[in-house]
């Protein structure tokens, strides 16, 4: 018998928790409002049915048994084009009408889960936001491949479900992945190609934490990125931890915890970089990559290519196209090369080539390079550049 509540199949427990919710989110507004120190709310915490698909009671039952609502059977089929292919495949081979079973197949359990589940969610979300209107954001427990659901929460806001979460919680705003698993940056793409915004409130202290904060920003634009337990990074994650947040413990990153001086001088940069940064947010000119997910990155911007080659899987480079032919590079574990692919103006040289960082949005100069410098250019700790360059024929 799996560990669940019956309280979101209950509808008077759902308007008694959306009722306690509401009164939460007008003390909110009544103490923040002129302050705005809470910029958005989290409704529930991985959220959904641990040890099996779904409830097992008998209204559970009954209910799965009875015919799925038309007007939620019918958006489905409409919204598969977004869906993932499992739930597209499901959706589409099922009957437009009838049982769970008969409509979603072998999705049908965790769907049947999702539905009940985002509609407490969503009853919740709606009261609060009917006294404070906040964003409202909804995180998951992610499924491994080959997981099936009841190993994660099952009816969980994760990418498979979204569509069901979207007609029953209409009021959520923000889906957010817990990332403890390898594959991270096909997660993060996989939570933004529905051109949704990338809000990450749970991720491994490892090695990469520092370079997947550099991705996060630089190449999926995300308005929030924050790791688990940052008081304990330095800190190896023992096998409770990774038990209890679904991590992958086959995962080699995770036996190596995140250096705290390369975390704490990257966050700083950034930081100081956040006026810039959010102004080239969902443009070509803001760009990054990664030594996890690839040897080199190549950025194009403005005719200039920037040539980025890892020293090691935990590099990172980060590109802000600052004004024309101007850039400011984040960058470490790195070795950097500008070439011009404008044909008509092949060679390219430095006009400007400098360390520095920025205090109160003023840039700080440090140290400047050119000869053998600007040659190669090449960091194995972070460090935040700004670059000029001319191009000629």
């Amino acid at each position: 018998m799996p560990y669940s509540s019956l309280s979101y199949l209950c509808d008077e427990t759902k308007k008694a928790d959306a009722k306690a919710f509401g009164r939460l989110m007008a003390f909110i507004r009544e103490v923040d409002a002129q302050h705005h120190t809470v910029v958005a709310v989290q409704v529930e915490n991985e959220t959904g049915v641990m040890g099996a698909a779904r409830e097992h009671s008998d209204e559970a039952d009954t209910l799965f048994a009875s015919p799925v609502t038309g007007d939620f059977a019918s958006y489905m089929r409409r919204s598969s084009n977004t869906m993932t292919a499992e739930m597209k495949a499901a959706v589409e081979s099922g009957k437009s009408e009838g049982t769970w079973e008969e409509v979603f197949g072998l999705e049908a359990e965790e769907v049947f889960s999702a539905y009940y589940t985002a509609s407490y969610v969503g009853t919740v979300a709606k009261a609060g936001k009917r006294e404070y209107p906040l964003p409202m954001a909804v995180n998951c427990w992610l499924n491994k491949a080959g997981d099936q659901a009841g190993v994660y929460p099952s009816g969980g806001p994760i990418s498979k479900m979204r569509e069901v979460w979207r007609y029953c919680a209409p009021n959520i705003d923000l889906y957010a992945p817990d990332i403890y698993l390898p594959d991270f940056s096909d997660i993060c793409g996989e939570y933004t190609r529905r051109n949704e915004a990338l809000f990450i409130p749970e991720c491994a202290t490892h090695q990469y934490a520092a370079a997947r904060n550099i991705l996060c920003v630089g190449r999926y634009h995300a308005v929030c990125y924050s790791t688990f337990g940052f008081e304990d990074m330095g800190l190896p994650l023992n096998a409770q931890q990774m038990a209890l947040f679904g991590a992958d413990a086959t995962d080699p990153a995770l036996k190596t915890p995140q250096d705290v001086e390369t975390y704490g001088a990257v966050n700083q940069f950034l930081t100081g970089m956040m006026d810039l940064l959010t102004k080239q947010y969902g443009t070509e000119n803001l760009q990054a990559g990664s030594g996890e997910n690839e040897k080199t990155s190549v950025f194009r911007i403005d005719g200039i290519e920037i040539h980025a080659d890892y020293l090691a899987p935990q590099g990172a480079c980060l590109v802000l196209r600052n004004h024309e032919k101007e850039f400011f590079v984040l960058v470490y574990e790195t070795t950097l090369s500008f070439l011009s692919n404008d044909p008509q103006k092949p060679g390219l040289d430095f006009t400007l080539l400098e360390e520095g960082s920025f205090s109160n949005g003023v840039w700080q100069r440090g140290r400047r390079l050119n000869g053998d410098e600007a040659v190669s250019i090449s960091s194995e700790h972070p460090v935040l550049l700004r670059v000029r360059v001319f191009q000629y024929a």
